[in-house]
């Protein structure tokens, strides 16, 4: 009974330690259960081994005499080390089996006591009782996995236990109590770690570009660095372009890449230096060039048909009107009967071309093809067709295509032509429903021109006769009438031997000319009614 109290105080002793540290007294080694960490020693050398290679050091006890708890940690330079697993072994000679596979008193997860910054670890493992003591020639108690992070050479980085000088285990029947485990046995049992480096190789600087072929103020060029590498895999450091104009850049990160527009056509020398890290202090930093040249072309010339309409004769004038130049702009209006000449303009980098076939297409207001004429082009680029529009073509907005092939490439152009008639009166008003004889009547008229350029010159008139059809007189007003609709007003005397009653008629027309010297009507006419009294 005596021998299983003592078991519980110990016990209770553990679990202290697994929240903080443990206190011992003092006392002798219990000589055959020695730390042993294995291998003694890791010797490393490029380029059989490299820069974030692993290794483990294994924790053993040797000659374990009634072993049935442990506390111990490591002590490395966390600037060539970092710590990455720890693991207790549950293998056939490890304390786990041995001790008949009890429960452990031991922390969940042992990686949360690692502490990669100092370079410290500490644990403690026990059984529930002694009565799982194990006494073998050897036992595994814990693997640990270190990365390599940097070199250790030519003095090996020692890998030191940590644990009291006084008492690293617990045999069976022992109580302890006094100690803590906070010193750092350097000479007992230590490994180390030596990794020869090999000399610096220098980095590979390798870059593209796209566009391939940029144009000047259009394209940004992008300048993808990100090929380039250090053969060592230490890394890059940085790397800077010049791009053959304004200032360098330099990055220090990835994403190795860069990006640049040029102002002028132009070639222009690109050169990338890439950096590499080095191995300090052994060996410096190094670095490589990689040389292009970027072409940088001007931006195209304008390349085109440009298809328009030609008209040389306006209501009474001969005149010359190109209508429609400019990409899809609108041509003038034509009436039924009217000739229309269209013209296409080919040219390739702002010359005219010669001899290039351009094809015109006529289409109703319901797409049907009314027109399908080839013309090629003059020395001066202009191809030209004429046709006549029959009387009897419908009204409503016409749509014009020239296409043609220059050098392989296709180009078209588009205009809308308005056809109808070309003045429209759409109504005529008495300013009055009633007039007496002998005083005037104003009448507004309403008119249209449908062409989108030109005003029209117009003679505008109005006739009256009373309700026998006697004709009373007319009044006219020459005009231009502008594109869009207008409203005139016009006056007209009512004569005193009109004869009373309804209707009067009073009559619009929009003439082209006065009769006498050849005038013609645009339109029909438009009429309205009143009372003479």
């Amino acid at each position: 009974m005596r021998g299983r109290g003592k078991s519980l105080v110990v016990f209770a002793t553990i679990l202290a330690l697994l929240v903080g540290t443990i206190a011992f007294v003092n006392v002798a080694f219990a000589a055959p259960n020695d730390f042993v960490l294995a291998p003694s020693s890791v010797s490393w050398s490029e380029p059989t081994n490299h820069i974030n290679d692993l290794f483990t050091i294994t924790f053993k006890v040797t000659t374990a005499t009634d072993l049935w708890m442990w506390q111990t940690g490591l002590k490395w330079n966390p600037s060539i080390l970092e710590v990455t697993a720890v693991s207790y072994a549950t293998g056939p000679t490890s304390f786990y089996t041995l001790s008949g596979g009890a429960p452990l008193s031991v922390p969940a997860n042992p990686m949360t006591a690692v502490d990669n910054v100092i370079g410290e670890f500490s644990t403690a493992v026990s059984q529930a009782s002694t009565i799982n003591a194990v006494t073998a020639s050897e036992v595994i108690c814990m693997i640990v996995t270190f990365k390599a992070k940097n070199y250790a050479y030519p003095t090996p980085s020692p890998i030191q236990i940590k644990q009291s000088a006084s008492a690293p285990w617990f045999t069976k029947g022992q109580t302890k109590v006094g100690a803590t485990i906070t010193d750092f046995v350097p000479a007992l049992y230590p490994s180390s770690f030596l990794f020869a480096p090999s000399a610096n190789v220098a980095p590979v600087a390798a870059f593209t570009y796209s566009p391939a072929v940029p144009v000047a103020g259009v394209d940004t060029v992008t300048f993808d660095a990100s090929s380039s590498y250090d053969p060592d895999g230490l890394g890059i450091k940085n790397m800077t372009i010049n791009f053959g104009e304004g200032s360098p850049q330099t990055k220090t990160s990835a994403p190795w890449t860069f990006s640049h527009l040029y102002a002028s056509p132009a070639t222009y020398t690109v050169t990338l230096l890439v950096w590499d890290v080095g191995k300090p202090p052994y060996y410096p930093e190094l670095s490589d060039t990689e040389i292009k040249t970027v072409k940088v072309i001007p931006p195209a010339l304008p390349s085109d048909v440009d298809v328009f309409t030609i008209k040389t004769w306006l209501g009474r004038t001969t005149l010359y009107r190109e209508r429609g130049t400019g990409s899809d702009a609108p041509g003038s209006a034509f009436a039924p009967g009217e000739t229309v000449t269209l013209r296409g303009y080919a040219y390739y980098a702002e010359e005219a071309q010669e001899g290039v076939p351009v094809t015109f297409e006529v289409r109703r207001p319901d797409t049907s093809v009314m027109v399908s004429l080839v013309a090629p082009t003059n020395a001066a680029g202009n191809a030209t067709v004429t046709f006549k529009l029959p009387m009897g073509t419908a009204h409503g907005t016409y749509t014009v295509t020239a296409s043609c092939m220059i050098f392989g490439e296709s180009f078209f152009d588009t205009l809308d032509m308005p056809v109808g008639d070309i003045i429209v009166i759409n109504s005529v008003t008495p300013s009055a429903a009633t007039v007496a004889r002998g005083s005037s009547i104003s009448f507004s008229v309403s008119v249209t021109n449908i062409d989108l350029y030109d005003a029209y010159p117009v003679l505008l008139s109005v006739s009256v006769k009373d309700k026998i059809g006697q004709s009373l007189g007319a009044v006219s007003s020459d005009l231009m009438v502008a594109p869009g609709t207008s409203t005139y007003s016009l006056s007209f005397p009512v004569p005193t031997f009109a004869v009373k009653g309804y209707p009067a008629t009073a009559e619009a027309n929009a003439l082209t000319n006065w009769p006498s010297l050849g005038g013609v009507a645009y339109c029909s006419p438009k009429t309205a009614s009143f009372e003479i009294v």
